[in-house]
């Protein structure tokens, strides 16, 4: 098989092209499971709903703010 011939198999997010800050609390806790490969019952998308973040402060976050998110999971953090 050439390079030519070498497909991804990418799974692409389906938010690609979406403006994120539009994002309601469930977009961004879809796209998070999604990206994420969370489970629904994962802390972080219980803080997610708790702390309201929508895609406009999904922006506004700092690493500190995703720790504590996370739990302090600074991998889980730093991939958010």
């Amino acid at each position: 098989m050439s390079e030519n011939e070498v497909q991804l198999n990418l799974n692409p997010s389906p938010f690609v092209g979406e403006e994120y800050t539009r994002w309601s609390v469930e977009d961004v806790v879809k796209w998070c499971i999604f990206s994420l490969e969370l489970q629904d019952e994962d802390p972080l998308v219980d803080q997610l709903r708790k702390n309201a973040i929508n895609g406009e402060l999904l922006g506004e976050l700092t690493l500190e703010d995703c720790k504590e998110l996370c739990e302090d999971d600074l991998s889980l953090a730093i991939r958010f």
